[in-house]
């Protein structure tokens, strides 16, 4: 949703280093004890297991490169991460939980695109129901019934917190 958002109300983009590790052997990077590290002493102003064996992470200093020029950054992130931002950050960030309608819709939709097994939904429904019981812990919420209407109030609430 975050990249329609970008194309659909010309948000301005500024290219941003995001940290993803696999567990060893499985993908790109392999979760070291350099990354760990580099968590425990601060690089990272999240950093999470979203998925079993998947890590996450946003670069301490990619956000400060953006910020420190004067731009703002939307960042698509898992609830810990979020509320970890919200934490760090407390007033100059917000928060806006992305919620589905519901979690049947959510699967409907994750099987109508045919691009995931059966289980791994089953793994993606399990992380959308605890997500969804941290969503009162958020800013706001926006539930994406329609998508161009989650867009459009997504918009709205950026907009409004950053006073443009």
């Amino acid at each position: 949703m975050v990249a329609k958002l970008v194309l659909a109300h010309e948000v301005v983009v500024h290219a941003m280093l995001l940290a993803l590790a696999r567990g060893a052997g499985g993908g790109r990077y392999g979760k070291t004890e350099v990354e760990v590290a580099a968590f425990e002493e601060g690089d990272f102003v999240e950093f999470e297991e979203v998925y079993p064996g998947r890590f996450y992470g946003t670069l301490r200093s990619e956000v400060e490169r953006i910020t420190g020029a004067g731009h703002n950054i939307i960042l698509d992130l898992d609830v810990n991460g979020a509320l970890g931002v919200k934490e760090l950050y407390g007033d100059r960030a917000i928060t806006i939980f992305i919620a589905p309608p519901t979690l049947d819709e959510l699967r409907r939709r994750l099987e109508f695109r045919g691009t995931e097994t059966a289980e791994v939904i089953d793994v993606r429904i399990d992380r959308a129901a605890y997500e969804m019981s941290r969503a009162p812990e958020f800013d706001t919420c926006v539930v994406n019934d329609r998508l161009d209407t989650a867009i459009d109030t997504t918009h709205d609430l950026i907009k409004a917190f950053s006073g443009k």
